[in-house]
This record gives structure tokens, sequence and C-alpha cells, in this order.
């Protein structure tokens, strides 16, 4: 005997269509979490990249502020053998001599903890770097990946109440059969009880399955779903209202960012001008080692600042652009 059997699902209050839509709406939410983790990745890696050289215009300015050091050292033995100038101020320059090489110690450390900061974060190996600067951002709020990812979540969970209903399940059953060979008895063209033996048989059926037994059940998880569901809508508004406000925040640190660069360059120019003039007095003995060393380090600490102003600015740039939506990797030259 051979034996078929053919269920078919005619009905089911649309619970495969709502679950093929909950399951397209994951998917979405699982895509948009993704871009949200690497956008987030895109972000400190500019911000490492700029503090990196952040210390590093640090570095610079202590090894250039150093080599005046040891230059006024070498001056300053020189007067001192020849009876022109104390032992203090021998001692003295010395002193700021050597505090200058433990900064740049510890500010060598620093850098070298950004680099291996960037390789654990971008996965690749970075000997050097190269400063580079980010294009202005487009000053326009979109949709970011986490509100994206929050919203599909909520259409999954949409779709998944959707799927408890009350509607009935209609299903239709074919089972064939076909026999072989009949018994004995029921063989011949003539005999009566080969009727009772057909050569094949089809049954067909509808089952209709109603959940009545189950109103309250199912009425318990549908309104789990809606209070999770109106919880995670109410979260999406906070988001949404948070971000309108971040993105005001940051367009303000640009503005900000902008007017810091201008002041501390005229700053520099301003220390550079003092300075020059104040070693000019120094080297003629018209004034002290604690004034020179002031203007020296007004001089170096206005250069840090400045270069420091140019970094905070491209950080901003990068701050902006996350928040409001956009991909970090389309502004990177």
């Amino acid at each position: 005997m051979l034996n078929t059997n053919l269920k078919l699902n005619v009905f089911n209050g649309f619970s495969d269509i709502n679950n093929v839509k909950e399951k397209s709406a994951s998917y979405r939410s699982s895509s948009a979490n993704m871009e949200y983790t690497k956008q987030s990745i895109y972000l400190q890696v500019v911000q490492q990249y700029y503090q990196y050289f952040n210390n590093m215009a640090q570095l610079v300015a202590s090894k250039k502020k150093l080599a005046e050091l040891r230059s006024d050292i070498e001056r300053t033995r020189q007067l001192f053998e020849q009876g022109l100038t104390t032992a203090d101020n021998l001692e003295s320059a010395k002193a700021q001599g050597a505090l200058s090489e433990n900064d740049i110690t510890q500010m060598e450390f620093d850098i070298e903890q950004n680099r291996l900061t960037l390789e654990y974060l971008t996965n690749s190996k970075i000997p050097s770097l190269k400063r580079t600067t980010l294009l202005s951002p487009t000053l326009s709020l979109k949709e970011r990946a986490d509100l994206r990812a929050l919203r599909e979540q909520i259409t999954a969970i949409h779709y998944q109440n959707k799927q408890l209903n009350y509607y009935p399940t209609i299903d239709v059953n074919d089972d064939w059969q076909y026999y072989i060979q009949k018994p004995a008895f029921a063989r011949g063209n003539d005999n009566r009880f080969g009727n009772l033996f057909p050569n094949q048989q089809n049954t067909v059926g509808v089952v209709v399955t109603l959940n009545i037994l189950n109103d309250i059940g199912l009425n318990l998880q549908k309104q789990y779903l809606r209070l999770n569901q109106m919880a995670q809508e109410k979260n999406l508004m906070y988001k949404k209202m948070e971000q309108v406000k971040d993105v005001e925040l940051y367009r303000k640190s640009l503005d900000m960012a902008r007017s810091r660069i201008r002041s501390s360059e005229a700053s520099l120019k301003s220390a550079n001008i003092a300075y020059e003039s104040i070693k000019k007095k120094y080297n003629a003995n018209l004034v002290d080692f604690t004034t020179y060393l002031r203007a020296l380090r007004t001089r170096f600490d206005a250069e840090v600042i400045y270069n420091q102003s140019l970094n905070n600015y491209e950080m901003q740039k990068a701050n902006y652009i996350f928040y409001s939506g956009h991909h970090i990797q389309d502004y990177v030259r």
C-alpha cells in the first residue's frame, strides 16, 4: 500500500504574514544596532587620533623649551665660572631642564598609549600617523542608527502582538492511499468482495480550531506586549528629543571651537613677540631668570593651546557628525 498525506493551512489569522514582518523588523533593528556600534568606534578612533596630536603638540613644544633651557644652562654655567652670576641661578636653570625632561618622558608614554589604543580600535598596525582634517559637517539632522534600531524594535513588537489573535485556524487534510494488491478472497472480476477493497482511496477533511479556552492567557500576553511597545515608544520619543539637544549643543561647540582657534592664534603671536623681547633683555642681563622663564613658558604654552584648539575643532566636527546621524567615514579626507 502506498500512502500520501497532505496538510495545508488555509487561514491562521494572518499569523504567518505578521511573523515574517516581525522577523524583517528584527533584522533591520539588528543591522541598525551594528551600524551604531560601528559609528561609535569611528568616533572613538577620531578622538584618539586627535588626542594623539594634542600630546604630540605638547611633546614638540616641550622639546623646543628644553633646547632653549639647555642653551640657557650652558650660558649660565659660563657666567657662573666667570663670577658674573650666582649658583642659585645655575641650579634653578638645571632644575627646570630636569623637569622638562620628565615632562617629555610622560608625553612620550601618553603618545604611545594613544597609538596602541588606535591599533586596538582599528585592528591594524600603526607605526606612525600623519595629521589630516575632517570635511566640514553638513548642518542637518538625520535619524541616528540607534534611534532607527529602536523604531524597528517597536515595529517588531507590534507584529509580534498581531500574531496573537482570536481568529479560528482552518486546515485542509488530504489523505491518498493506493492498494497495490487486494486480499485473495476479494480478487476476480465477478467477486462482490472486490468492491470493498478499491484500488485507491482519497480522503479530504477540513479542520477548524477555535481558541475559546485561551482567552485569558492570550489577553495577558497581548497586554504585556502592548505595555512593552508603549514603553519603547516613550523611550524613542525621549531619545529623539535628546538628539535634538545634543546636535544643538555640538553646533554651538563648533562655533566655540572656531572662536578658540582665533583667540589662541592671537595669543600665540603676542607670546612670541613678548618672548623675543624678554629673551634679548635676559641675554643683556636686564631681567632675571624668573622673568625669562615665565616668558618661555608662556610662549610654548600658547603654542600648545593653539595646536590643541585646532585638534579640538576636528573633534567637535566628529561629535556633531555622529550625534546628528551622519556617517563619520563620509567626512574623512
